[in-house]
């Protein structure tokens, strides 16, 4: 699956709410039928303007206090640092995998915000303390060692410092986790309690030197609780969330090798308890029955709506805890966080589909073309799917019978080594992708694209200088 959402990330369908309507369900426009959806219409650029706006918000209060600003630079560095901080601050929302994000946007845009404001955040922060003497650098370079030196020893300014210091060490450590073999849960928990204590002391800092609270308190408070929420919101996480996972009990049904690199693991609800998900979503699911222990990954799911109370994943053995999904027993209670995700077709039309997927990518792809098989879909879907070697390849008897099943449909392999049945040797690239899929695909279908991040990425450019729009590619990656 995607080890983030992202999508951001980065991915297309809702986590939750109501049954769409007949109407919605009926609704065609001039793509043809729009799939039934049950999540927010708004598209990515208004989430992000909505978040730019939530972040802009402490700085328009901060217009309504009388401070004077004795130059153009010290206002726009003003500017910065409170939208800074207010970005900051909201990173917690972005990553707390709340059900109103993912009804509205989907946890996985939101996981991309929260990564990409984050690489902005850290850069920014480092500069924090240099842009600040500037104008003394200015004006006495002379003096600029000895200027830096006793910025950085004044007592007022220590809780930034040790802010400053501490979001340098988790950034350094978030880049380099995976070469440093840092598990996926102790990363994840150091995360959020560092960043939590970045947010706690880079708030006192604030408070201690910052002149719009020092005019108006009120301002100070503000920023308390905007701090309040990110802790409370981690420490949810952390403690209530994990509780809340045995509403979800799941038993294990099947472990299976589905080829030469992936699982296929198929669990079965333990319980009487409602759960819906859109073909294409993912959810996070835990193998120890413990849920205070951390072993909570993302997987995609790989079956049909309509297979609920059992759920299917495509899982490659990758990591330290895929290389342990042999030892799963039959019976063995799982719990399960989710659905999450918007890799799906809820709310979309077009008049043709193209899936491009790449490893273990064909996992949340599989769960949508099953989907569209039980429709009995009549518009043009074409499958790209590209591995190293035809053993890695799974599904691979299903899918062959999807060309008889369905009205339109027609799967493509690309192998990096040579083999018969391959359509394509190497990577899937521009000259596959031309040579798949008509001319016009490039202006009514929809391209969802699903694999690691090096791939998504290439394929997603390839289209772009194809002339496809950013709107009718959907694609998530395996990773958040």
């Amino acid at each position: 699956m995607i080890y983030a959402i992202m999508s951001q990330r980065q991915r297309g369908a809702c986590g939750g709410g109501e049954v769409a309507s007949e109407e919605a369900a009926k609704a065609v426009t001039d793509l043809g039928e729009v799939w039934p959806s049950r999540r927010s219409r708004m598209g990515p650029g208004t989430h992000l303007l909505i978040y730019v706006l939530v972040v802009a918000v402490p700085y328009a209060l901060a217009l309504s206090i009388h401070v004077q600003h004795r130059a153009l630079f010290q206002s726009l560095v003003t500017l910065l640092n409170i939208c800074g901080l207010a970005a900051l601050l909201l990173q917690f929302p972005l990553a707390s995998r709340s059900r109103a994000l993912a009804r509205s946007m989907g946890i996985d845009a939101a996981m991309l915000i929260h990564r990409r404001v984050g690489e902005t955040l850290a850069i920014f922060f480092f500069l924090h303390p240099f842009l600040i003497l500037v104008p003394r650098l200015l004006i006495a370079p002379q003096r600029a060692l000895g200027d830096v030196w006793s910025t950085f020893l004044a007592g007022n300014v220590q809780t930034g410092l040790y802010a400053w210091a501490i979001l340098i060490v988790w950034v350094l450590v978030a880049w380099s986790r995976r070469k440093a073999g840092l598990s996926y849960e102790a990363w994840r928990i150091s995360h959020g309690v560092g960043f939590a204590t970045v947010a706690i002391l880079a708030t006192l800092h604030a408070i201690t030197v910052g002149r719009h609270g020092q005019a108006q308190p009120w301002f100070n408070w503000l920023w308390i609780g905007l701090c309040t929420m990110a802790v409370t919101l981690v420490l949810y996480g952390l403690f209530v969330r994990p509780h809340l996972w045995r509403r979800h009990p799941f038993r294990v049904r099947q472990i299976v090798k589905a080829g030469a690199s992936d699982w296929e693991l198929e669990i079965e609800r333990d319980g009487d308890f409602p759960f819906e998900f859109d073909a294409g979503q993912f959810i996070w699911l835990t193998t120890s029955n413990r849920p205070w222990y951390r072993t909570e990954h993302p997987f995609s799911i790989a079956s049909s709506p309509t297979e609920v109370p059992r759920l299917k994943f495509i899982i490659r053995q990758l990591g330290d805890f895929t290389a342990s999904l042999g030892n799963l027993q039959v019976g063995q209670r799982v719990l399960v966080d989710g659905p999450f995700g918007v890799f799906t077709l809820a709310g979309r039309s077009a008049r043709g589909l193209a899936f491009i997927a790449g490893g273990a990518g064909i996992g949340p792809i599989l769960g949508i073309l099953r989907s569209l098989r039980e429709q009995h879909e009549v518009r043009p879907i074409r499958l790209l799917y590209g591995n190293r070697t035809a053993e890695q390849m799974v599904a691979q008897t299903e899918i062959s019978e999807m060309t008889k099943q369905l009205a339109d449909f027609r799967q493509l392999l690309a192998l990096e080594r040579p083999d018969p049945r391959a359509h394509h040797v190497g990577f899937i690239d521009q000259t596959l992708i031309s040579n798949a899929l008509p001319a016009e695909a490039r202006h009514h279908w929809l391209v969802f694209v699903c694999g690691p991040p090096a791939m998504v990425k290439s394929v997603v450019k390839t289209l772009r200088k194809l002339g496809y729009p950013r709107r009718s590619i959907i694609y998530e990656q395996l990773g958040f």
